[in-house]
């Protein structure tokens, strides 16, 4: 009965007023607690602002599969973030870690470059690479 809240032009007006109000009710229980409580109060639309951590528990981000298991070579079984753009016809996925800094240095010079060995260390004697 509120009228600075009993409007959307009401509420817009006066949504510092509101924000105030709102956050002195939403502190007084979990965020679990009030996920009960919207979900069982009707045809409303909410969602709780996530921590990254929660993301992995989260049923949409599970459904469109964002977070895979992914087999690290040093970490062992992980779970990672899948590649963030995928295509009908040519789907991608997570297969394998990205290198490391200069980890592919030498293999790019040699086989790409047509680099030799005796290269190789010069450059890396002279502070050129890895």
């Amino acid at each position: 009965d509120d009228e600075r809240f009993n409007s959307m032009d009401a509420r817009r007006d006066n949504r510092r007023a509101l924000i105030e109000v709102l956050d002195g009710v939403f502190i007084t229980k979990t965020s679990d607690q009030w996920d009960r409580i919207l979900a069982e109060g009707g045809d409303l639309i909410y969602g709780c602002v996530q921590h990254t951590l929660d993301l992995v528990k989260d049923p949409q981000v599970i459904a469109n599969n964002y977070i895979v298991d992914f087999d690290h070579p040093v970490l062992g079984p992980t779970k990672w973030l899948q590649t963030p753009v995928t295509y009908t016809k040519t789907p991608l996925s997570t297969r394998k870690m990205a290198p490391a800094h200069g980890e592919n240095t030498e293999q790019v010079l040699i086989e790409l470059l047509g680099y030799t060995w005796d290269d190789i260390e010069t450059l890396h004697d002279e502070g050129v690479i890895l």
